[in-house]
């Protein structure tokens, strides 16, 4: 009956059917112990039996698809970095009015520090400027002019080195004046905004050079 039951099969199967002829032969096995004559053969209807083996071969094929499916996602977020959590945005804390007093204060100190510094530093200079002047007062303008104009550039770590040039621009005042009475210059300066009552002396190319030399001692080094 084996054949049999294997041809019946076999006839039921369309051309498309996933059923394979081994599946058919099982089946055929199995159903040999119970279709024992052509009476009950006849009566058998294979075509529902392929229908039944196609769904489970397809209920089969399903499952391992969903299941290599879903192996392949996992491996996909395991390769893939993770996602940081996301932070809750915190409630803005409102400044404390203690804070933004102390804040405006700070500020406040720092420009008048700032404040503070440049008069500081313009009344250093205005003194400095001063005390030129007084060791240079008996010397004409000439003489005066590129000194003065000399000291906003220049600069002192400590104020005795400050002395210490003064006491350098006396000396050389001082020789220049003499060096000029011996060779009968006028050193007095004109006031402002008049004409010098003395006549002009004519400076002589040897006190020309004194000068020359007497200037570019007092410039800084």
């Amino acid at each position: 009956m084996f054949d049999k039951i294997l041809a019946k099969l076999k006839g039921e199967r369309g051309k498309t059917s996933q059923v394979s002829d081994r599946t058919l032969e099982d089946t055929a096995r199995a159903l040999e112990s119970i279709i024992v004559s052509d009476e009950i053969l006849a009566k058998y209807d294979a075509k529902k039996a392929i229908s039944t083996l196609e769904g489970n071969i397809n209920a089969v094929v399903s499952t391992e698809k969903t299941n290599w499916e879903k192996q392949k996602e996992e491996e996909r977020k395991a390769q893939s970095p993770a996602t940081p959590p996301t932070v809750p945005n915190m409630p803005t804390t409102p400044e404390d009015p203690t804070q933004a007093k102390i804040k405006e204060l700070t500020e406040t100190v720092s420009s008048l520090i700032g404040v503070v510094g440049s008069l500081t530093k313009q009344t250093a200079q205005e003194k400095r400027t001063a005390a030129l002047k007084e060791v240079l007062k008996d010397t004409p303008a000439y003489y005066q002019d590129p000194i003065l104009a000399q000291i906003d550039k220049m600069t002192f770590a400590k104020e005795e080195d400050f002395n210490e040039y003064v006491g350098t621009v006396k000396t050389s005042a001082e020789s220049f004046i003499l060096k000029a009475k011996e060779s009968g210059l006028n050193t007095t300066t004109p006031p402002k905004g008049g004409e010098d009552a003395t006549p002009k002396t004519e400076i002589s190319p040897l006190m020309a050079q004194a000068l020359k030399v007497v200037t570019e001692d007092n410039k800084p080094k």
